[in-house]
């Protein structure tokens, strides 16, 4: 039986569909098309995608990256040169530039009276709030 070359297959899966669209973007730029096929619980990683695997499947959590069969392996070798490339950054050479913002790198030590009173006048309302609150239940 010959495989059909055009038939997606899953590369990985990704934690959350910004990952696994940051993945088919290396993939895209390497000329390889990628798709991602996420959801609504996807964005946070609640996702359950199912991988063909045997019989039955089997569940990953995650989005999956898909590519053509026929690119597969040239993908998986992207991938993995991307990964060795990004491993070798040295943090310590790269240019950060001039601040462009003139705001004070300290915070205020203290909290302005307003924002107190503010905080204990909240604090009350939440303390009688609960405490009618028992009153109404007990009779």
């Amino acid at each position: 039986m010959t495989l059909d070359p055009d038939q997606l297959v899953t590369l990985t899966t990704a934690p959350t569909d910004f990952a696994a669209r940051v993945t088919a973007s290396v993939l895209e730029d390497a000329g390889i098309e990628a798709f991602v096929f996420g959801s609504v619980g996807t964005a946070v990683g609640l996702s359950l995608s199912t991988q063909a695997k045997g019989r039955y499947g089997e569940h990953i959590w995650g989005v999956p990256v898909q590519v053509r069969r026929q690119d597969a392996e040239r993908a998986r070798e992207v991938l993995l040169a991307n990964r060795t490339d990004s491993v070798d950054i040295d943090w310590d050479q790269v240019e950060l530039g001039e601040r462009e913002d003139v705001l004070p790198l300290t915070t205020q030590a203290k909290m302005p009276a307003t924002a107190k009173v503010g905080m204990w006048l909240g604090i009350q309302l939440v303390i009688l709030g609960l405490i009618l609150a028992v009153l109404w239940a007990i009779t």
